[in-house]
């Protein structure tokens, strides 16, 4: 399968590296960003996508970052990236296209806000709450 505006290259876990994202990403989650992106009408350009558990840990061992557990990760299930968005008129455009599409599309959505890190985490995670945050 091929998407118009992302390579699956791009949501390779950077402890695992190559094939990563084509064999653990979540096919219409991709679908979902390549939908996103055609109605956005910028590029977006993906931070992280699939992680392995061993790079999820990482993450939670560093107070830098704000990071769920490996078992409960929405990036180790292949549903969830992080989009670098800059802007905040990019962010706000973003966000509302996502949650449109997603109610669209019937999807569970949550999306998590960093404007200090310039990037905003998006998933389709059936997980209860929060469906909208920001990080501190």
């Amino acid at each position: 399968m091929s998407y118009k505006y992302f390579k699956f290259s791009e949501f390779d876990c950077s402890c695992c590296g190559k094939g990563s994202g084509e064999q653990n990403m979540n096919h219409d989650f991709i679908l979902f960003l390549d939908k996103i992106r055609n109605l956005c009408g910028f590029a977006l350009y993906v931070n992280s996508g699939y992680r392995c558990k061993r790079k999820q840990q990482s993450l939670v061992l560093n107070p830098k970052y704000q990071a769920t557990h490996p078992d409960k990760s929405s990036h180790c299930k292949g549903l969830a990236a992080d989009i670098k968005i800059t802007s905040d008129k990019k962010r706000a455009i973003f966000v509302g296209i996502a949650f449109e599409l997603a109610n669209d599309m019937n999807l569970p959505i949550r999306i998590g806000i960093s404007k200090r890190q310039g990037f905003c985490h998006i998933d389709i995670d059936n997980k209860p709450t929060p469906r909208l945050w920001i990080y501190s």
